[in-house]
């Protein structure tokens, strides 16, 4: 996974002009200003718990998905980290970068916490209906 990231996010920033100009640098300054404003937010919190203060560089970023990855803790349920992927849609309509760097960590969190919810779900009684 740790090659595949890099190449998965050289692939998703050569689809358009804004992705394009950030895959060569650091993400702009617009992207890091929609990730801090991102990072205040409530739905933020299971990336809190990881990182304090939004990613600033590309590196950062991809050390962060390793991290969340690999789930050594889940750090949110299966909904909270839902809640961020769906927030990730309103950072599009601001910054396409931010916002996929959103739905990348909501998706890296996410994978870790569906053993949980997995197990919450065959523990639960079966629905009636």
């Amino acid at each position: 996974m740790r090659e595949a990231l890099p190449r998965l996010l050289e692939e998703l920033l050569s689809f358009d002009a804004a992705f394009r100009e950030t895959r060569t640098g650091a993400p702009s300054a617009a992207s890091v200003e929609a990730l801090a404003r991102f990072w205040r937010l409530p739905e933020a919190d299971p990336l809190r718990r990881v990182m304090p203060s939004a990613p600033t560089d590309w590196p950062t970023i991809l050390a962060e998905l390793e991290r969340l990855r690999q789930g050594n803790q889940v750090l949110g349920s299966f909904k909270s980290w839902a809640a961020v992927a769906e927030r990730s849609e309103q950072v599009a309509t601001e910054d396409p970068v931010a916002a996929t760097v959103v739905a990348l960590f909501a998706y890296a969190g996410w994978v870790p916490s569906l053993r949980d919810y997995q197990e919450e779900l065959r523990s639960s009684p079966p629905d009636p209906g």
